[in-house]
């Protein structure tokens, strides 16, 4: 998404590195922002819930995405490694794995998604307090997501694909 513009400062930090193929500075970028959680809280368990979680999240998005091509047609080219007419099988069961991991995690149980009042140093009103951890993690990223397209995004044209860097010949 920063190689296509879509991230604040993303111009900064996009660039692919020709001999990893990798965007190191959004690597840094991510390793940074992954690391603010532990500046305020350092209960690894509590952490590994949201992260573990919202990785689950990405799972199941990625999972929709390829599901939605595949019902399009897509494969449409002839590729080393394929799984023919059991591509949609393992779609759809990776799909129901993701989507059942996913509720494990929001089933609201004190001792694997304790309620945001379990955190110190946090005295939240009312109801607030009582919303499980992993449940306030995604309202909270979907809340500024939402915010940053309607105020910076939905208004920027769509940018063209950025093709790497070509690795110098060794």
């Amino acid at each position: 998404m920063a190689r296509d513009g879509k991230l604040p400062l993303g111009s900064v930090y996009n660039k692919v590195n020709p001999s990893l193929h990798t965007p190191v500075g959004t690597c840094i970028v991510i390793g940074v922002l992954s690391a603010i959680p532990l500046l305020y809280y350092a209960g690894a368990g509590i952490i590994a819930i949201a992260a573990t979680g919202m990785i689950y999240l990405s799972y199941i998005l990625g999972n929709v995405a390829i599901l939605i091509a595949r019902t399009k047609g897509w494969p449409k080219e002839s590729a080393p490694f394929k799984l023919g007419s059991w591509g949609m099988v393992v779609n759809v069961l990776g799909l129901v794995w993701g989507l059942s991991m996913l509720l494990n995690f929001l089933w609201p149980r004190a001792s694997s998604n304790p309620p945001l009042s379990s955190l110190p140093n946090v005295s939240l009103p009312g109801f607030l307090g009582n919303i499980p951890i992993f449940e306030a993690t995604v309202a909270l990223i979907l809340i500024i997501g939402a915010v940053y397209y309607l105020f910076a995004q939905r208004s920027m044209p769509d940018t063209k694909m950025i093709a790497p860097a070509e690795a110098p010949a060794v």
